[in-house]
């Protein structure tokens, strides 16, 4: 509430024509702001800390908003990485324009709880895995462009389920001497912002295995004393170690 001196002015008049003055006048002026701010002042909502396009959509621009995560988390600044995390929950039009009405539909209040827990719970565990592990370093890779038999099922589920081909992204949180640390998954630019579909891929219809794993089954299959090929089992889909849990992933 913005209270001008002229309307403080006019109050006191209609006090002071009404036979109140001085400390009278003054108390009824107080109690009248306390109970205006009381009803009609509300702050407004925080400023978000990502604005749209303060990160663009190129590889490098991501990992600087996860260097950005990192130098929070190396700072035990867990609300900043918050803040920062907070930018990666997709509105359910934008999961829409991923995967269509129907997946987006069936799914978007499992993506909600997993965002919120990602996002809340998650960012101060990550901050304890940086401290715990001392990384230093983020790793961004082109999902969609890997060779086939280098992509995880969950890669594979999520770039078929797509229902427009954006570039599809993974990081990874870990030292500088190692190739693995924590995998995060995955990361679309949308509407001027970088937007994670997390453990998503879990939920999707699975992927077919690749033409060489396949064939690979195969041959084990028919190699086998009584199997013939037409019988060679199925691979059962890897387990996702890269991403444990909904809140941060597992160490890989």
């Amino acid at each position: 509430m913005v209270c001008s001196s002229a309307s403080r002015d006019e109050v006191g008049l209609v006090l002071q024509r009404r036979g109140l003055c001085g400390g009278a006048v003054a108390r009824w002026l107080g109690l009248l702001l306390v109970c205006g701010a009381l009803l009609s002042c509300k702050r407004p909502p925080p400023e978000p800390l990502v604005k749209p396009g303060m990160y663009q959509s190129s590889p490098e621009e991501l990992s600087r908003l996860w260097h950005d995560i990192l130098a929070a988390c190396k700072a035990d600044d867990r609300n900043r990485v918050h803040e920062l995390m907070r930018s990666f929950v997709m509105t359910q039009p934008e999961l829409t324009s991923l995967l269509g009405p129907t997946q987006g539909q069936a799914l978007w209040a499992r993506y909600q709880a997993m965002l919120g827990s990602l996002v809340n719970a998650g960012a101060v565990e990550l901050v304890a895995h940086v401290y715990e592990k001392k990384y230093d370093d983020i790793s961004v890779t082109r999902v969609d462009q890997l060779p086939l038999a280098e992509q995880a099922d969950t890669d594979r589920a999520v770039l078929a389920a797509l229902v427009n081909k954006p570039p599809i992204y993974t990081v990874r949180v870990k030292r500088k001497t190692e190739a693995k640390g924590l995998r995060y998954d995955f990361f679309v630019y949308l509407d001027g912002y970088w937007r994670s579909g997390n453990l998503l891929g879990k939920f999707l219809p699975p992927a077919p295995a690749p033409a060489s794993s396949a064939a690979s089954a195969l041959a084990e299959g028919a190699g086998d004393a009584g199997v013939p090929p037409s019988a060679a089992p199925t691979l059962p889909p890897a387990a996702s170690a890269d991403l444990g849990a909904s809140k941060t992933p597992t160490e890989k």
